[in-house]
């Protein structure tokens, strides 16, 4: 089964992107995996 990542990190996430982060950046940040970072940008 998938794991299904939370809307809250989704959001924050966003935000980070928004704040002109790359993906990698925005993943470390958060503590995400180097390959769900980009996953979450293809898919907000």
């Amino acid at each position: 089964m998938a794991n299904v990542l939370s809307m809250d990190l989704r959001v924050r996430f966003k935000t980070l992107m928004d704040q002109s982060l790359e993906a990698a950046a925005a993943g470390e940040i958060l503590l995400v995996s180097p390959a769900t970072a980009p996953r979450l940008r293809r898919h907000p």
